[in-house]
């Protein structure tokens, strides 16, 4: 079901909304612009998902390297494949195997928490950004711009972000049985300049109060059930994925010390298993 988001046209149902506006170059010549909604919702991994991701990732993996696969099929096409692929066999195997001393590794090592009693928060996340309309059109009439993602990958490119276009900020609220926080507490929070809560997290210590009110309003009165918060794109597998990537980037530099421990001891008391 498509819902419409008060105030702003729909680019992708219920993934991308847009309003027009301007900004004025240094003549002060006015240029259109599009202010932009993307909103998603996921619910917060847990350490015990990123283990679950990187031992299915590995026998996944693990799995396509026995096949006799044809040149063009490329492995280890995403960043975390490549993680993954560019680890020591025996490290793979271990991921793969659910090795003890590997798995504490990485629950000492993802950014995502311990939820020992499997309640996990669920979070609605807004990225508010602006493009210009110009390159837009031109994205369009070349064919770029299949879906959502697109979006997501123009606000975060560094040219774009260079212009003092691109991303301007992103937040997450947290839900409660599913709605959104009653909007007297997001009030309160917003004129303290509050920033890093648990019920509302913004990635900016200084943001503009009105601008992120306005954003909110729209949310709040357009997505104001649980069944229209649904509609949103569950992002959950995509964040389990990053906090899997920030784990493993550890793991590398780990092993990466660990050579370079044993090559200073030319070869003596080698140790092939990860040091906590």
């Amino acid at each position: 079901m498509a819902i419409e988001l008060q105030g702003y046209q729909t680019v992708f149902e219920n993934a991308v909304y847009s309003r027009d506006g301007t900004v004025p170059d240094q003549e002060g010549k006015q240029h259109p612009i599009k202010y932009l909604i993307l909103p998603k919702r996921f619910t917060d991994p847990s350490e015990d998902d990123v283990v679950a991701n990187l031992r299915i990732k590995a026998e996944e993996i693990g799995f396509m390297a026995d096949l006799t696969l044809p040149a063009s099929v490329k492995k280890g096409e995403t960043p975390l494949e490549q993680l993954i692929t560019s680890l020591p066999s025996g490290v793979v195997a271990d991921l793969r195997h659910g090795d003890s001393e590997i798995e504490k590794f990485i629950r000492n090592h993802t950014p995502a928490q311990r939820y020992e009693d499997g309640k996990k928060p669920q979070y609605v996340h807004i990225s508010y950004g602006v493009l210009t309309k110009e390159l837009i059109e031109a994205q369009q009439s070349q064919g770029f711009i299949k879906d959502s993602e697109w979006y997501v990958a123009a606000l975060l490119h560094p040219e774009i972000q260079k212009m003092n276009l691109g991303q301007k900020w992103n937040l997450k609220l947290l839900l409660e049985n599913g709605r959104l926080p009653e909007r007297t507490d997001i009030d309160i929070l917003l004129r303290h300049g509050v920033h890093g809560s648990r019920t509302l997290d913004i990635n900016r210590t200084k943001y503009n109060v009105e601008e992120i009110k306005e954003v909110i309003d729209a949310l709040c009165t357009t997505f104001s059930t649980p069944e229209q918060i649904l509609q949103l794109p569950d992002v959950t597998s995509k964040v389990i994925n990053e906090l899997s990537i920030a784990a493993l980037i550890q793991l590398h530099e780990r092993i990466k010390e660990m050579i370079e421990e044993q090559s200073k001891s030319d070869g003596k008391g080698r140790n092939s298993r990860i040091v906590h």
